[in-house]
């Protein structure tokens, strides 16, 4: 396949190989957000080339804006954005995205994992997600640490860190004839008349992902307890609640107050509640009836 088409949230990226007789792949959990070519007017396009050789791209110049062990973000000298990935053998950081300001386009090479060596993926973990989230933003969307379900039409999303319980309470809805949309990932996005809920392909525990978008109807904050009980959360709370659950490109100019402006309008838009909650089914029906 010569070009890739992604869609997220309605929201379309395409991937192109350099060479016109190149043929790109990615992993299993991006399958289900293929598009057929023409599908989706894409609001980003990325050229993706062999990681092969020395490094095709331009290195960062200066302090990065953000860094963690495994990768960073800073601008090049002629002030394109740059993604780098950390050599642990070779104790080196590797050139992985030459972007646009805005994320609209740009160049990838296919390096990957510690060592920084070649993969034969176009989009690989953690710079995919920094891609894409990041051009995401431009268009009302972010990112929750949650699991997402679609219950007869109805999308819930419940938002924790690590250990909240977003695995456990995604398991108990699907055992109440729920569908699954992502149990550790979900992608919200604020359009003009609508909250929309879509799932994203970076999983938790759970390897069953679908890639349906559908309304947003509640956002349930998770926190286990020896009791269910349902709290609704308002005002400055209910965005200070989401932002603490979200994979915020905060690193970038500008990035932050998108954000804030997204979050804003969804937490004016949907009923937001703190769920306390036993690992059983009467905390499905608490939800379900909160909703009724």
């Amino acid at each position: 396949m010569s070009r890739l088409l992604i869609g997220l949230a309605g929201l379309g990226f395409e991937l192109e190989p350099a060479h016109p007789d190149g043929r790109l792949q990615l992993s299993p959990e991006y399958a289900p957000f293929l598009q057929p070519t023409g599908a989706l007017e894409p609001c980003a396009r990325y050229v993706v080339h062999p990681a092969t050789g020395e490094p095709l791209l331009k290195p960062l110049r200066g302090e990065p804006l953000w860094a963690c062990p495994t990768w960073r973000l800073g601008t090049t000298a002629d002030d394109a954005t740059v993604l780098e990935i950390h050599s642990v053998r070779e104790r080196s950081w590797k050139p992985v995205a030459n972007l646009r300001a805005d994320f609209s386009a740009g160049a990838i090479q296919s390096w990957s994992g510690r060592h920084a060596e070649p993969s034969d993926l176009a989009l690989n973990y953690p710079y995919d997600q920094a891609i894409l989230m990041n051009r995401m933003a431009w268009f009302g969307a972010g990112v929750l640490h949650a699991s997402g379900i679609d219950d007869g039409g109805r999308g819930m999303v419940f938002a924790g860190r690590s250990g909240a319980g977003k695995t456990t309470i995604a398991r108990l809805w699907r055992e109440a004839g729920a569908h699954l949309l992502n149990d550790d990932r979900v992608i919200v996005r604020a359009e003009r008349h609508r909250v929309i809920l879509a799932s994203s392909p970076w999983r938790g525990e759970e390897r069953q992902l679908a890639a349906a978008t559908l309304p947003l109807q509640a956002i349930f904050h998770l926190r286990q307890s020896e009791k269910n009980r349902l709290t609704p959360v308002r005002g400055a709370e209910s965005l200070a609640r989401l932002l603490a659950n979200t994979a915020a490109p905060f690193y970038l100019p500008g990035s932050m107050e998108r954000l804030l402006e997204s979050w804003t309008a969804v937490a004016e838009s949907v009923p937001l509640f703190e769920l306390e909650f036993r690992p059983e089914a009467s905390a499905i029906e608490l939800c379900r009836a909160a909703l009724a």
